[in-house]
């Protein structure tokens, strides 16, 4: 359902979410080679992620979802920063 890739000139890394309510990080390393696995899952919401976005280089990504929830994620962490409540419905970021 979401889809962003980071805020590089090269562009490397892509976040990816959806209905497993989960936010997978993939690393490109050379351009055509087909990535399989995610280097890296983000667990925590309740609901679908509606929305995915680098909020700084490489190392923050923002994450919106249907548990009507947003959450501020350290990528090299692998760690929940911040939730963000109190929206009474979907979030679509």
């Amino acid at each position: 359902m979401t889809c962003a890739f980071d805020q590089t000139a090269e562009g490397r890394t892509v976040a990816s979410g959806g209905l497993d309510n989960t936010c997978s990080l993939y690393k490109l390393d050379m351009p055509g080679r087909l990535v399989k696995e995610p280097m890296l899952e983000l667990t925590g919401h309740e609901g679908y992620l509606s929305c995915c976005r680098f909020v700084d280089q490489t190392n923050t990504i923002l994450t919106s979802s249907g548990d009507w929830t947003c959450t501020l994620w350290d990528v090299e962490k692998a760690k929940n920063k911040q939730d963000f409540r109190g929206h009474t419905a979907d979030v679509m970021l």
